[in-house]
């Protein structure tokens, strides 16, 4: 795979070579604990330390395969930062002079205000005309990237990309942002562990940097950078312009079905396998010293989580199993028909 990229005005055009050589496609199927269910709480009785579910710093996420398109992008980004702070002095120049001049228009002195209302006028226009060079020049500073992929290839994105649209519908999706162990025995509890969870959405989304057809696959993430996929890499961009570009190849994706007892709303699209006491002996019996001991729903949810060598860890939680086992599917088969490359001198 590679992407042809271009930076214009710049004179900087070439073909990058993306990915460096992986395994072929190790089989992986998902994990569903049916035996040895794991269950989920998400309401703690007892407060212990949660460790953060967070990925690394994005300075330091990006693959080695991707740094010469990194860089390329970086100078893209000083220029862009640059046209955006000269569009905002000129909007505020621009804002600036309108006041003025609408209070010497209503000035009971505007007779002897002509001269300066015209120089006003004429500064308003020509800023104007700047602004709307500079907005130009804004829209036209963007890296075009071309995705050369082999109809296998592509055949299989495109199912990716119908899993993820699927995906996105789930009438719940949570991004576990903490975790922690339970001690059953002092907790009176079956789960295993407890989470901080928040919704989240998954959307389809165009990227400013990037001139592409492919809009990514975005992943909202409560505690970072949002994901997002796109054919050949993965990118996370944080709001001082720092960025990460993960080669696509580098994700470990697992899958895992979740038992988790839901205090709040039931999502109209879960399955719900069970009822759990919220205190409950350990042969899953109600235990009758605790006042409005009451049943909890269990549900079967499934977890999803990307990882990669330099650091992406992020989980998300969706209602909807089926879905996001499809979602699984689908991204692991996408990994298998990607091409062999070794990566560019």
């Amino acid at each position: 795979m590679r992407a042809t990229i271009g930076i214009p005005g710049s004179g900087i055009s070439y073909v990058h070579h993306i990915g460096y050589p992986v395994p072929e496609n190790d089989g992986r199927t998902p994990v569903e604990r049916s035996k040895n269910p794991s269950y989920r709480s998400a309401r703690p009785e007892v407060q212990k330390e949660f460790r953060e579910i967070k990925s690394n710093s994005v300075a330091s996420l990006t693959s080695d395969s991707m740094l010469h398109f990194k860089s390329s992008l970086k100078q893209l980004a000083m220029q862009r930062a640059t046209i955006e702070s000269e569009i905002d002095l000129l909007k505020s120049k621009i804002q600036n002079r309108s006041k003025i001049l609408r209070k010497r228009k209503r000035s009971l002195f505007r007779y002897f205000y002509r001269k300066s209302v015209n120089i006003l006028n004429t500064e308003i226009y020509w800023l104007t005309a700047d602004l709307v060079a500079e907005r130009k020049s804004l829209v036209s500073s963007f890296i075009p990237v071309t995705f050369e992929l082999g109809q296998k290839a592509l055949n299989a994105y495109g199912k990716l990309v119908g899993a993820f649209a699927e995906l996105a519908r789930c009438s719940a999706i949570w991004d576990l942002t903490a975790d922690r162990e339970i001690d059953k025995r002092l907790e009176r509890s079956r789960a295993s562990s407890a989470v901080v969870r928040k919704l989240v959405q998954l959307k389809f989304e165009k990227l400013n940097m990037l001139y592409c057809e492919n809009e990514s696959l975005k992943f909202q993430n409560a505690n970072g950078e949002d994901l997002n996929f796109l054919p050949a890499f993965l990118i996370m961009l944080r709001s001082d312009k720092e960025f990460a570009l993960v080669d696509f190849r580098e994700i470990k994706i697992d899958i895992t079905m979740t038992s988790f007892r839901e205090h709040e709303n039931i999502p109209q699209d879960a399955f719900v396998t069970g009822q759990a006491w919220s205190k409950e002996n350990r042969d899953g019996s109600r235990d009758q010293r605790f006042k409005g001991n009451q049943q909890i729903p269990i549900c079967k949810y499934a977890e999803i989580r990307f990882t990669s060598p330099e650091g992406l860890n992020e989980i998300y939680l969706f209602s909807n199993f089926e879905s996001a086992r499809n979602f699984y599917v689908s991204f692991v088969e996408y990994q298998s028909t990607l091409p062999t490359l070794t990566p560019a001198s």
